[in-house]
């Protein structure tokens, strides 16, 4: 009995230093409501993979890499997917000792079954809420840099 009481007073002192001199009644474990008002942002930036050319096919419109299912096994690896993005933001960043080791990793882990490719890298802007049924619908696609796979 004395724990729950200790655990009451604990919970209440937290509602406290919680509320952000909010003054909503709220005791913290059991109403929460504060935090169905926050919103994050539907848009987002991330970075991504387009290849031009694929195994010497110059490719009609460029084809991201999680699409490359028919070259890639590995083409809807999250691993992929954090590289590529370290790769960008090492770009974006002006550091290219990032861009050589997260290109090394990327071509030798996840592009050693191609013989030769074309790719660049693109920043990308979307929403959420339509990426989550259309993932090739993207707000906005910026190049980056270009690449040819073992140069």
């Amino acid at each position: 009995m004395l724990l729950v009481i200790y655990a009451l007073i604990v919970t209440r002192g937290l509602n406290v230093v919680v509320r952000d001199g909010r003054t909503a009644p709220e005791v913290f474990p059991f109403f929460v409501w504060e935090l169905f008002s926050r919103v994050p942002p539907a848009e987002r930036e991330s970075y991504g993979l387009r290849f031009v050319s694929v195994n010497g096919d110059l490719l009609g419109a460029p084809m991201y890499f999680e699409e490359a299912g028919a070259y890639l096994p590995t083409s809807h690896s999250p691993e992929a997917q954090q590289i590529i993005r370290q790769m960008g933001q090492a770009l974006a960043a002006g550091q290219p000792l990032g861009v050589a080791f997260n290109r090394d990793i990327l071509e030798t882990r996840h592009m050693q079954q191609l013989t030769s490719a074309d790719y660049e890298i693109v920043r990308v802007r979307f929403d959420l809420l339509e990426r989550f049924d259309c993932p090739d619908c993207y707000l906005e696609e910026t190049p980056v840099a270009q690449f040819t796979l073992g140069d």
